[in-house]
């Protein structure tokens, strides 16, 4: 047995092994890569065990023909053969057609599509916001992101000039930062440096339009060929060059250009489909359990799709194909590989398969999509407990979001959605559209196998299949498609991994997802979060369908966090039983058992989440619901990540929700502010009285900030043997408010026992008709020690004696008239030797204050 094997191979999960067209950097002058051939005598084909086999086709044996997946397309037949006529890859014409293909969306990995005869281009392609973590903007709002796509269309010759312009502007950048950061040094690009290196050296401004440019050039030449011609502008030239000089060979000669090596089986017979990734050069999470040093988790699944509900598009060799079936045409072929399987198995027996030289090179699956009259008969069709297809119209729907899996031949892909919409274009037609044109993807439901890739995963993921099956962009579609795991989950629990494993693996990712998006955006630290989801799947046994019940049951965490310098004592474990009937009263009824915990510096409060309701509550003055009590307990994956969803609500609302236990833990005394909290309900409650100050706060004991007392002395100018000038100088001054205050304050902090002081918050002098009236206003905040509150308490209660308040008045204003010289006048307090006159008192007087 001969294999030939081309690049590198990858073998993990969720991604096709790479082993094909135009990988790695090429050689200076070259588009592509050379392939290296490797030829070794090895077996190609592993085993699917007899055992496997058995178990596999009892699961699917009571299948009717009828109940196979696409009969409108597939009619009788299991297997259908149609061409795939692929560019010769021996020259640069051949390479230059095949660029198109391998210039895969981000997205859904789909090429370009390219009418030679006009020399256009064109495709609907993804742009990523560089400013923007779609990731930490999904888990901060609560929303799933939606991918910004496009149509492009545009001329060969223009496209290629407008990439070697963002890629020359790119480059520009990137030299101006090596510049910068080495005068000596240059580079190509500067994916290994830090970002905050970068910004240092060039500005966040250059850096922005470096992530801009990055992008655009990602959107138009996907993740592999952008940085090619990122680095090497004028690759992009070279490519215009070619285009400008054969343009009119490649159009004349473009059906010569093509050879007919490759061919394309569609199958939808359930043991190809379950062997979707039982051979070397075609493994992956779908494989058999048999297969040693792969992941076979999902070989459930591909079981699920061999009952009845997909197909599976094989690239085979033509010459192989032909001889296998013993035919000499296509339709020759086709007729006569409808029984028995399709490929060999050297671990069964000879007798497997057609020949031993036919094997499949690359495969894509066909899911089935169901769409319904509308989103809301769709979700009955997949409701967990009584799933359904009545009434729903087939689609076939090549699965985007991946790498082909096997040898990457170029325009696998378009070739197999081409057949797939030229074949269903009567039910493609009749899809439900809203009221402005955009097709309703809530109305649709996917069936078969639980695992979806990577990229086309979840409800979105399932819209952009869809969007790019349909040719149109995301955002012309609306509503979130569903999917139907029933199949599975009544599969037999020893046929590989089942959907219980699936649920575990798969809701686990996702609670690993919000808790590091939860970690980077929210107070906390790693072994410490501010918010934690967790979930366990529960097997709940066989139902009576013969199928296998779980729940997922999520539940989360969450610490909100104060420094430790804000407390004045830690309330004990039982003083806090109180706290969580308290603040449901305000909405926060999802706190449960809190604690209060000291870690270092960091203080936080610490409870669980409850799910045993529906809670309002209002973020930034707008109502929002939390819904635990229908999310806590799901069925699917889909519905733990909407518990997430939820519980990232109240990660929204945790500066309220502080608020109202910052205000529950003043009150008793345990955080500072809570003397401040009573001296402000003293007031509200007209416990607090005074004659000689006017004593307020700013608002309601619970939401007040500023508490002001305010006491004033009427100065009569000619008592005091002073003009009036001189005397409102003194009043005015600031050296006199802080005297007024060290006089005022002395014996008040000698009760407190205080080094603090209280804030002027107003100080000031009015003419009121031969009499000078002189107030000043203190001023004490909830921020302010417990110390400054009980001094602002005393000093409007103990200090409330007319007399003795303008006692300290008058004597401050003696203290400026005995800093004099001899010389002052002792009626006026000027002297008549100008240089000595009020002003130069004050600025005596200052000095005290130096």
């Amino acid at each position: 047995m001969i294999k030939i094997r081309i690049g590198k191979k990858k073998s993990h999960c969720g991604e096709a092994k790479k082993i094909g067209f135009g990988q790695g950097t090429p050689p200076k002058g070259e588009w592509y890569k050379k392939q290296e051939i490797v030829v070794e005598d090895v077996k190609l084909l592993r085993e699917l065990t007899e055992d496997e086999l058995e178990r596999a086709l009892a699961a699917v044996e009571e299948i009717d023909p009828d109940e196979l997946a696409f009969n409108q397309i597939f009619g009788d037949k299991k297997r259908l053969v149609i061409d795939f006529p692929v560019a010769h890859l021996d020259s640069e014409a051949g390479q230059f057609v095949n660029l198109w293909a391998g210039l895969e969306d981000i997205e859904t990995g789909v090429g370009y599509n390219v009418d030679w005869e006009k020399g256009i281009v064109s495709g609907i392609r993804t742009m990523k916001d560089p400013t923007d973590n779609t990731l930490m903007r999904m888990l901060s709002h609560g929303e799933i992101p939606k991918p910004n796509q496009k149509k492009v269309q545009m001329k060969i010759g223009k496209f290629f000039a407008k990439m070697h312009d963002l890629a020359t502007k790119r480059q520009e950048i990137v030299q101006l930062f090596w510049k910068k950061y080495d005068g000596s040094k240059t580079g190509s690009g500067l994916g290994h440096i830090p970002i905050s290196k970068i910004i240092e050296t060039i500005g966040e401004e250059k850096y922005q339009r470096y992530s801009q440019l990055t992008e655009q050039l990602k959107m138009y030449l996907g993740d592999r060929v952008s940085r090619r011609i990122g680095q090497s502008p004028d690759n992009a030239l070279r490519y215009g060059e070619y285009w400008q000089k054969n343009a009119g060979f490649i159009k004349k000669n473009i059906d010569g250009m093509t050879n007919d090596k490759y061919l394309i089986v569609i199958t939808r017979d359930p043991v190809d489909m379950f062997r979707m990734s039982d051979f070397n050069e075609i493994t992956s999470c779908h494989s058999p359990p048999s297969r040693p040093d792969v992941n076979t988790s999902f070989y459930k699944c591909a079981v699920a799709e061999a009952a009845g509900h997909g197909a599976v598009a094989y690239v085979v060799d033509k010459t192989d194909l032909l001889a296998a079936a013993d035919a000499e045409t296509l339709p020759e072929a086709e007729a006569n590989i409808q029984e028995g399987e399709l490929f060999a198995d050297d671990t069964r027996g000879s007798h497997v398969g057609y020949e031993m030289d036919l094997v499949p090179l690359s495969r894509i699956r066909l899911r089935q999509y169901r769409y319904y009259d509308s989103a809301g008969l769709a979700t009955d069709a997949a409701d967990y407990a009584k799933p359904s297809i009545e009434g729903g119209t087939q689609l076939a729907v090549p699965e985007t979001g991946a790498s082909t899996y096997g040898l990457e031949i170029p325009g696998f892909l378009e070739r197999l959605e081409e057949w797939a919409r030229e074949h269903q274009q009567k039910a493609m037609a009749a899809v439900p559209k809203t009221s402005k044109g955009k097709i309703e993807s809530g109305a649709f439901v996917l069936y078969g196998g639980s695992y979806e890739e990577s990229r086309t995963a979840g409800a979105m993921g399932r819209r952009k299949m869809l969007a790019s099956f349909f040719e149109v962009r995301f955002d012309e579609m609306t509503g979130e498609p569903r999917q139907d795991t029933s199949t599975e989950r009544k599969l037999p629990k020893d046929i590989g991994k089942g959907i219980i494993e699936f649920t575990e693996e798969k809701v686990a990712g996702i609670a690993m997802e919000w808790n590091d998006s939860w970690h980077r955006s929210s107070p906390g630290t790693a072994e410490h979060p501010g918010m934690q989801v967790f979930a366990r799947v529960e097997d709940m046994g066989q139902n009576e369908d013969g199928g296998y019940d779980f729940a997922i049951v999520g539940s989360g965490v969450m610490r909100v966090f104060w420094d430790a310098a804000e407390w004045e004592r830690l309330p004990k474990a039982n003083e806090t039983d109180w706290i969580d009937r308290e603040v449901g009263e305000y909405g926060y009824g999802f706190v449960q058992d809190l604690v209060v915990i000291k870690r270092g510096d960091m203080i936080y409060a610490k409870f669980d989440i409850n799910n045993d309701g529906v809670y309002n509550v209002y973020y930034y003055g707008t109502p929002i619901e939390i819904d635990l009590m229908h999310t806590g307990v799901t069925h699917a994956p889909d519905g733990f990540e909407e518990y997430c969803m939820e519980l990232n609500k109240i990660d929204d609302v945790r500066e309220g929700l502080k608020a109202v236990l910052s205000n529950l833990f003043k009150r008793q005394g345990w955080l500072q502010g809570g003397a401040f909290m009573q001296l402000a309900m003293d007031l509200e409650n007209s416990e607090i009285s005074s004659y000689q100050w006017d004593v307020s706060s700013d608002g309601e004991y619970e939401d007040s900030y500023e508490a002001t007392a305010t006491t004033w002395y009427d100065f009569n100018p000619e008592e005091l043997g002073m003009d009036p000038q001189a005397l409102f100088k003194i009043l005015d001054s600031r050296p006199f408010r802080l005297l007024v205050r060290k006089k005022l304050l002395k014996g008040p902090r000698e009760i407190v026992g205080t080094e603090y002081w209280l804030s002027i918050a107003n100080a000031s002098a009015t003419d009121i008709g031969g009499e000078i009236r002189y107030q000043i206003e203190f001023r004490v905040t909830a921020d302010d020690p417990t110390e400054q509150v009980e001094l602002f308490r005393t000093l409007v209660t103990e200090l409330d004696d007319e007399d003795e308040i303008a006692a300290i008045m008058n004597q401050v204003v003696k203290d400026i008239q005995n800093a004099r010289n001899p010389e002052f006048d002792e009626r006026t307090g000027l002297s008549e030797n100008k240089k000595y006159d009020a002003d130069w008192a004050l600025k005596r007087w200052k000095r005290n204050f130096n």
